[in-house]
């Protein structure tokens, strides 16, 4: 079953959320961007990117011997917000909020999610999605190079729990929970 994601009323891109996770609530797949969506990913793919450049940036500081594990974050806290990684981060995240995602079923009606989250996989996570990514580039299209990655990750919002089997069973009415979905 496709799933899309939607922003004021306009359609940016579906995914089949099939691929196996270990987390009760979240789903996750390949992303296929609509034509229209093209201006939209840098907005779409910036938090993550820039999460990890000030992931990068944590790591460069120096480490106070004293303040080594949980109190060292506490440490450099102050100092991350200072550098202008910590400012692309807030601007990425106020970006992405002013979209107001919406996952949508096959029968368009809203799921209720707590994250969609789409990842330009190849650039964040190459060592993970790289053989992956070139098969699906392989498939969706061969006489391509240039095809772009993306990754969609949402958090359901709904209670739900484990069932005999391995299937997940939805706690509430929704019919577009994504019930039958197998770990």
């Amino acid at each position: 079953m496709a799933y899309s994601v939607w922003s004021h009323g306009r359609s940016l891109g579906t995914s089949e959320l099939s691929d196996p996770t270990e987390f009760v609530r979240w789903r996750s797949g390949f992303f296929v961007p609509s034509q229209s969506c093209g201006e939209l990913m840098p907005v779409l793919t910036g938090v993550r990117r820039c999460a990890s450049a000030l992931a990068r940036a944590a790591l460069s500081l120096p480490v106070d011997a004293a303040l080594l594990g949980r109190s060292h974050l506490r440490g450099i806290e102050p100092r991350l917000r200072e550098t202008k990684e910590y400012d692309d981060l807030q601007r990425a995240r106020g970006d992405l909020a002013a979209l107001a995602l919406e996952l949508r079923g096959a029968n368009g009606r809203v799921i209720a999610t707590d994250a969609i989250e789409i990842v330009d996989a190849l650039s964040v996570a190459p060592e993970v999605f790289g053989s992956a990514g070139r098969l699906y580039q392989s498939a969706a299209t061969p006489s391509s190079d240039e095809f772009p990655l993306y990754y969609l990750v949402v958090s359901l919002s709904h209670p739900r729990k484990r069932v005999s089997g391995e299937k997940c069973q939805d706690r509430g009415s929704n019919p577009d929970v994504l019930a039958d979905t197998r770990f």
